[in-house]
């Protein structure tokens, strides 16, 4: 595997890192060099987020980039996209696998943010994830030049 290429894990919602030790285990023992980009899903909104990772990559004079994203990790992901897809020193991205993404919102974003308690516990990013025609979730591109795998 190219030392130039790395592969980002992005948590979802409440995630951290604690999550993804045994998947970056298996990933090292391929071969392959990855990190977890952790975030506070509470507090940090996704535009931010996305902003964030897009100059962490930046910073690593990396050639290829893959991403392994669950749930509002594929939204930081897409946001990332706005921010790097001008940027033609921007690395390759070679391969992206979304584990249950909330790519067009979701009906129980739209139920639980009714909801103070949600919206609390879950934080700034709720009303993103609602699938209303407002939803950050339906705005954000989802157009990559790389293998795609959603689960």
């Amino acid at each position: 595997m190219s030392e130039k290429h790395k592969i980002y894990i992005i948590h979802g919602i409440l995630g951290g890192s604690y999550e993804f030790g045994f998947l970056r285990k298996s990933l090292k023992k391929e071969g392959f060099v990855s990190e977890i980009f952790t975030y506070r899903s509470r507090k940090e909104r996704i535009l931010k987020v996305g902003e964030k990772l897009y100059e962490q990559i930046k910073k690593e004079n990396l050639t290829e980039v893959s991403f392994i994203t669950h749930s509002l990790g594929g939204l930081i992901l897409r946001a990332m996209l706005l921010f790097s897809k001008e940027d033609l020193d921007f690395p390759k991205i070679r391969s992206v696998v979304m584990i249950a993404p909330p790519n067009q919102g979701t009906k129980s974003g739209n139920f639980m943010y009714k909801y103070t308690f949600f919206q609390w516990l879950l934080g700034v990013n709720l009303r993103d994830v609602k699938n209303d025609e407002n939803s950050l979730a339906k705005k954000l591109p989802l157009m990559f030049s790389a293998e795609v795998g959603i689960i």
